[in-house]
């Protein structure tokens, strides 16, 4: 069976979108990071608080106050966080941006380490970074723990891209 022209280079136009479709993604951890704002979405704790009797993990409702919920983070790539307050904030004067926070990613990218208000937190395993999810877990600060009456708490916080 002899092809036309045309099929020919029909088929090879094909093969080639298919292979090209087919390239992998090379992007590393840095790239997902810095791809832009993220905003927290949900905050754990493990084992959870006993309230009356419930025990709850689910933390987010209880700490981030509604006008909390817009703020957004943004990794950049000189290694400085960049926090936005959002379009609605809890105090009024308090600055829209702030720039002073540094990252810093492990080696071999399952972990981060930061510094907020010039107090370093400490580092935090990866447990998903991809195009959509950011989601860290360590172990919950001293003074955390101090404030809330807990020990040995595993806090797990999740980003969502905007």
């Amino acid at each position: 069976m002899k092809l036309s022209p045309i099929k020919k280079s029909l088929i090879l136009l094909i093969i080639t979108i298919i292979l090209s479709s087919c390239e992998k993604d090379n992007k590393g951890p840095v790239d997902y990071l810095t791809a832009g704002n993220w905003r927290i979405t949900g905050l754990e704790l493990s084992p959870g608080i006993d309230f009356n009797g419930i025990n709850i993990t689910n933390v987010y409702d209880f700490i981030f106050q509604e006008c909390s919920r817009d703020d957004l983070i943004r990794f950049n790539a000189d290694g400085t966080i960049t926090e936005d307050e959002g379009p609605t904030k809890c105090n009024p004067s308090d600055p829209q941006t702030i720039t002073d926070n540094t990252w810093v990613l492990s080696e071999d990218g399952s972990s981060i380490s930061a510094t907020f208000f010039g107090i370093e937190t400490g580092s935090a395993d990866i447990l998903v970074l991809n195009e959509t999810t950011f989601k860290i877990s360590a172990t919950a600060l001293p003074d955390f723990v101090e404030g809330f009456g807990l020990e040995n708490q595993l806090i797990i916080v999740t980003m969502t891209l905007e």
